[in-house]
């Protein structure tokens, strides 16, 4: 890796957040499009600039993003999937109005959670704690410009002979263990609704799953993470790396695999979703990664 940094403007982390959130929204309907495929639950609402996702009862996806943000703050979103994205049945004029509607679209059976950008007006946080909603739970999201012309070039990790890192197409024969091994990472049980949720994550267009192989493991995968490419921005998420395996660097060469992998298919930005002050967001910060906003997750229900 190569790395000087240049400074950057106020205007330069609204504009690179807001290209950020637009990543994100698209990757959410293309999962919701993708259970839609499948015969499973996908609906999507639209009010103003807030797209509230509908993808299972339990799913973290099953959120709300872009509440509070002005009108024309992101690209508008169509799906070619009929009847996927609804409309409010009345006006949206207000932020009361626009969270009724989307208390609505969930119903009484279903938490609604709504994640509020540090970017969205103060309003939009005192509109949901009128109507009972309540902090849960605190993110970062950190970026770092992938743009040569910021001084920045990532090369491919120098991995022990032990280790290989490796491409998954989950739905070909053979990524089972790579999908067991992802989940088994992040404690989560594995059983057939999470593999199928894993299945259809993966698979969405654009995305591009990676394994950690171990010859002490009989080159099985040990880690897992993916890549996300929308446009220029490269979103890096779902990485774990079995108990055996951890504090051994390889979340770090997962991430620098990620990097070089963006930079060549010409992604500008790198994006990612820590927890504040945890490990992974450590590790990302030590790598040049840096905070340009927060988000809190507000739930009622």
């Amino acid at each position: 890796m190569v790395a000087f940094y240049t400074s950057t403007s106020t205007q330069d982390y609204m504009s690179r957040s807001l290209l950020v959130d637009a990543a994100e929204r698209a990757n959410h309907l293309a999962y919701a499009e993708q259970r839609r495929a499948a015969g499973l639950r996908g609906r999507v609402l639209r009010a103003g600039e807030s797209m509230a996702f509908d993808v299972g009862r339990g799913s973290y996806l099953t959120q709300v993003l872009g509440f509070g943000m002005k009108e024309g703050s992101y690209p508008r979103l169509n799906s070619p999937v009929p009847q996927l994205i609804m409309a409010p049945a009345g006006a949206v004029r207000t932020l009361a109005e626009q969270l009724r509607a989307i208390v609505e679209f969930y119903g009484a059976h279903q938490t609604t959670a709504i994640e509020l950008s540090s970017l969205a007006p103060i309003e939009a946080a005192q509109t949901l704690v009128r109507a009972s909603f309540q902090p849960v739970e605190h993110t970062n999201l950190l970026v770092l410009p992938l743009d040569p012309l910021e001084g920045l070039r990532w090369d491919p990790p120098d991995l022990p002979d032990e280790l290989e890192i490796v491409t998954i197409r989950p739905q070909q024969p053979g990524a089972e263990p790579y999908l067991q091994a992802v989940l088994e990472g992040f404690g989560i049980p594995v059983d057939e609704e999470n593999l199928t949720f894993q299945r259809l994550w993966y698979s969405v267009p654009g995305t591009y799953p990676i394994a950690v192989l171990a010859a002490d493991a009989g080159r099985r995968p040990v880690a897992g993470g993916s890549l996300y490419v929308y446009g220029e921005v490269a979103l890096l998420s779902g990485a774990s790396t079995l108990l055996a395996f951890r504090n051994q660097g390889i979340q770090r060469l997962m991430i620098q695999h990620r990097l070089h992998f963006a930079q060549q298919l010409g992604c500008r930005l790198a994006a990612v979703l820590t927890t504040p002050g945890s490990t992974s967001e450590n590790n990302m910060r030590r790598l040049g990664f840096q905070i340009y906003a927060s988000r809190t997750k507000y739930v009622r229900g």
